[in-house]
């Protein structure tokens, strides 16, 4: 469990680092029900990432894709097309970096967050978290370890559950800050907002080149 872990490890650091989500929770933290919102976000997004992961290693498992030692030719084409993927989207994350003097363009619903109530905040964080398309990317690769391993259902819990935990750590490291700190976070999350929202092309920028780098090593391995 811990190989397949170590594989997956880094997928839930690129979900975990992905500046736009936290963008989203620190706007809630400070909107109209800032705890409940926040609460509600963290919770949604734990099942969104847990959720997904779940049903694609699923899907995974109905496939042939070796073991971990030994990769199938299914898995190890579905990692060159995810180092393809990934390389592709740090390539549209460089070309999408804001001009000096421009501001970074935001989804348009984040605008809307102000006015969110804890529900809408908790459907939001769980499409977030599972459907929108880099985090689906990183589940996929992430599922396609998971279901090579061919664990005992036991330890295939247990990987998720520490993936989700990896995955969630910022955004609840976000709404216990606030929580805990009450009206005092209001500066130190402000400015961590402008800088992810400011730089939020250059992270992913970097984060999916090495990580699209890192698979497609992977998949050369499994040629051998």
């Amino acid at each position: 469990m811990s190989q397949a872990f170590g594989q997956m490890l880094p997928f839930a650091i690129v979900i975990g680092l992905s500046p736009i989500p936290l963008v989203a929770v620190i706007a809630m933290l400070f909107s109209q029900r800032a705890i409940p919102n926040g609460v509600a976000f963290l919770f949604g997004w734990i099942v969104g990432v847990a959720g997904g992961l779940t049903l694609l290693t699923a899907l995974g498992s109905t496939r042939d894709l070796g073991s971990s030692g030994s990769p199938s030719t299914a898995a190890t084409v579905l990692r060159f097309a995810v180092a393809a993927l990934l390389l592709g989207a740090a390539a549209r994350a460089w070309r999408k970096r804001p001009k000096p003097g421009e501001d970074a363009p935001m989804p348009p619903w984040m605008e809307r967050i102000d006015g969110i109530d804890p529900g809408g905040a908790f459907v939001l964080a769980v499409v977030l978290g599972g459907v929108n398309p880099k985090n689906l990317l990183m589940n996929v690769a992430a599922a396609a370890v998971l279901a090579s391993a061919s664990l005992p259902t036991h330890d295939a819990a247990v990987a998720i559950a520490l993936y989700t935990a990896v995955a969630s750590s910022t955004v609840a490291l976000a709404v216990v800050y606030r929580v805990t700190r009450g009206d005092r976070a209001a500066a130190t999350l402000e400015r961590m907002r402008g800088w992810l929202a400011a730089n939020n092309a250059t992270v992913m920028f970097v984060l999916f080149l090495i990580l699209g780098v890192k698979v497609a090593g992977d998949a050369i391995s499994g040629l051998g």
